[in-house]
Order: C-alpha cells, then structure tokens, then sequence
C-alpha cells in the first residue's frame, strides 16, 4: 500500500502528449514511469539527474539519455506540472 501513495498530483501538458506519441513504444514506456516517479517529489530529486533551472522559481529540468524534461513544483498545490520535452539542442 505504502508503494501506491504519492506525495504528489502530476499533470502533463498536452504538447509532451504529443511528443510522446511520436517515439517508440520502449522509449515512451521509460518515459512515462520516470513522470510517474515525480508524484514521490521531493524523494524523486536524488533518484534521477535533476536540476533546478536557475531564476525560474520551483523549475527543474530532468534528464533521460538526449532528451530534457521541464517541470514545475507546486508546493503550495502538491502538484508537479510537466510542461515540455525535448531532445537536448531544441528544449531550452
């Protein structure tokens, strides 16, 4: 039972949607257990390469292989807003 809880609600915008449609069936399995794993924030912090994007409050990048995650927390909602992805040259 203790596995299921999450601290946090995650959101996904629509355009990572459509990004993840596009790739291949294995990647975008990866991909989606690693937005899953962001419901466990601020644990999720030192379980993957995370950084907090500088001057954009509660902004963090998450790295998987070439490409880049950007999300949001919102600590006062318990929310984590995933709002792009892409591959490393084209997200920021």
């Amino acid at each position: 039972m203790w596995g299921s809880m999450k601290e946090y609600e995650v959101l996904v915008h629509r355009k990572v949607d459509k990004f993840l449609e596009g790739l291949k069936e294995r990647n975008r399995m990866r991909i989606l257990k690693v937005i899953r794993d962001l419901g466990d924030y601020p644990f999720v912090l030192k379980r993957y390469d995370i950084k907090k994007i500088k001057g954009r409050g509660n902004t963090y990048r998450l790295r998987i292989g070439d490409l880049r995650l950007i999300f949001h927390a919102d600590k006062e909602h318990r929310r984590i807003v995933v709002s792009n992805i892409g591959y490393r040259g084209k997200i920021y």
